[in-house]
């Protein structure tokens, strides 16, 4: 009988984790979480949980690894692990609103996005990984229609897509890349400062709400007064952040906006239309049709054995067209004139995946969701 019988690619995969070379010589001047988020960066995992009577468990390119060798935490312990990187008023903070969200930074961790809430077991705990460096539009695939967005110069853009599908990464791209190539006054009003930029050829000011600022509201009036080149949202969620950003778009400033949403680029139209009482529909689809420029749906695809992601974009463009569909409340017409649009750096999900899976080996079940309809990529 072979005593080193062939090990299928999973369980190589969790071999190798176990190897950690962080948890196996851990830094012991350091709080004892720190290791485990060294480790998570040394095998490039996206995110890492700690949870009450549990390992900790990796996330490493869309699969789940729990650490066995490492101790099962006890409640108190888990609250020490958190604890032990936490600032006074953080901690403060934490166990007066029973939830949490800040980014932590170090030169041994970068930057690490940490979700912190409580359970019915204790405290818990989710960390996403903030890459180290900026990706340039090269990495991110349609060099061309994102190079069109950065070189506007007003109007409204929107960046859309379910939680944990990109949407941060490419933002920060965008405002990257008009950082280094155009001379511009960029103000960021951002929920939580996840990248940070330098100032290159532009002039970059970065403000975090509850931070720097009371409120989105509040921080979008600062700056269109402080005349700002560039407005940047991190999250818009209702009308009067919609109603500010249209404004200061249709005044001349280039705003980009990220919003939350399941579908395409029809469907971010609709829920920014639906933020209006029906008195109001017909003013805001006239609007919006102004001032819009483009739309990012973004959706991050699983390559074969989960060996990495890569990012499917529906980008829109707006067009005299699409302007007249979205003031006439025709938006089940929109995804075909996208569709159309390829001369004019427009793609739909599905062309967008057609192309993908001429440069890379996707995951099978990535197939399967594209053929019963991309809305089943939230299954994914």
């Amino acid at each position: 009988m072979d005593d080193n019988p062939i090990k299928s690619a999973e369980e190589q995969q969790d071999e190798f984790i176990y190897r950690i070379e962080a948890l196996k010589k851990p830094k012991e001047d350091v709080p004892e979480i720190i290791n485990y988020l060294i480790a998570a960066r040394e095998i490039n995992a996206s995110d890492i949980y700690f949870s009450v009577d549990e390992c900790p468990v990796l996330k490493r390119n869309s699969k789940f690894h729990k650490l066995l060798e490492s101790p099962f935490y006890r409640a108190e312990e888990v609250k020490r692990l958190i604890y032990d990187i936490l600032k006074k008023d953080e901690i403060k903070k934490f166990e007066k609103d029973l939830d949490l969200e800040l980014v932590y930074v170090s030169d041994l961790t970068g930057s690490i996005r940490i979700n912190l809430y409580h359970t019915q077991e204790g405290i818990g705990a989710a960390c996403r990984l903030i890459p180290r460096e900026i990706p340039t539009f090269k990495d991110l695939g349609p060099t061309d229609s994102l190079e069109k967005i950065a070189s506007l110069n007003d109007g409204f853009v929107i960046i859309t897509g379910e939680a944990r599908s990109g949407k941060s990464t490419t933002l920060a791209s965008i405002i990257e890349h008009i950082n280094i190539n155009k001379k511009k006054f960029i103000i960021t009003i951002e929920d939580i400062i996840e990248f940070h930029h330098n100032n290159q050829s532009s002039l970059i000011d970065q403000r975090q709400v509850g931070i720097h600022t009371r409120d989105f509201a509040t921080a979008i009036n600062a700056a269109i007064r402080s005349k700002a080149d560039v407005i940047v949202l991190t999250d818009i969620k209702n009308r009067e952040a919609l109603d500010l950003a249209m404004n200061a778009a249709e005044s001349g400033t280039l705003v980009i906006g990220v919003m939350r949403t399941f579908g395409g680029s029809g469907e971010a139209i609709f829920r920014m239309l639906n933020f209006y009482t029906d008195e109001y529909q017909k003013y805001a689809r006239y609007q919006l049709s102004r001032v819009l420029r483009s739309i990012i749906w973004q959706h991050l695809l699983p390559l074969k054995n989960y060996e990495g992601t890569v990012p499917a974009m529906e980008i829109l463009h707006n067009t005299k067209k699409i302007s007249e569909l979205i003031r006439t409340n025709q938006l089940d017409k929109i995804n075909r004139e996208v569709g159309k649009g390829g001369a004019l750096g427009m793609q739909t999900m599905e062309q967008s995946f057609e192309f993908l899976k001429t440069v890379h080996q996707l995951e099978e079940n990535v197939s399967l969701a594209f053929k019963y309809g991309k809305f089943l990529l939230a299954l994914l």
